[in-house]
């Protein structure tokens, strides 16, 4: 007797949401610090992240506002590197209304609705 898993899928729907919108900076910018202003359109009822990724490092930052700048590590030993490609984009998880709700929303890695990213934008931090 075989599995039909299309046949549990009767009927389902997905909803589809539109990602956060980037604004800043633009695509290849040049002389990024971490007093650099990361600014997006969030994705209303829904919480939002900034995911920043360079050298190796990645960074997501809970930001359900504009703008948000990347953590200043040094002292703990994590500098931001000179000269490093690095790349951004903001995404946003639906079935929570505040970050509240998503940490204590269940399981690691457990999502309640949908998840959208935008496309990622490169960038170089200051020499």
């Amino acid at each position: 007797m075989g599995r039909r898993p299309a046949a549990a899928l009767d009927g389902a729907t997905v909803a589809l949401i539109a990602p956060p919108v980037p604004v800043a900076p633009a695509q290849d910018a040049v002389g990024v610090t971490t007093a650099t202003d990361f600014a997006f359109d969030p994705v209303a009822g829904a919480v939002n992240f900034l995911e920043v990724e360079f050298d190796g490092l990645s960074y997501q930052l809970a930001a359900n506002h504009s703008p948000v700048h990347i953590p200043d590590t040094s002292l703990a030993g994590v500098a931001l590197p000179q000269g490093a490609v690095g790349s951004w984009g903001p995404f946003a998880v639906t079935g929570y209304t505040t970050m509240d709700d998503f940490a204590s929303g269940g399981p690691v890695g457990a999502v309640a609705g949908a998840v959208a990213y935008a496309q990622q934008r490169t960038f170089t931090t200051a020499p």
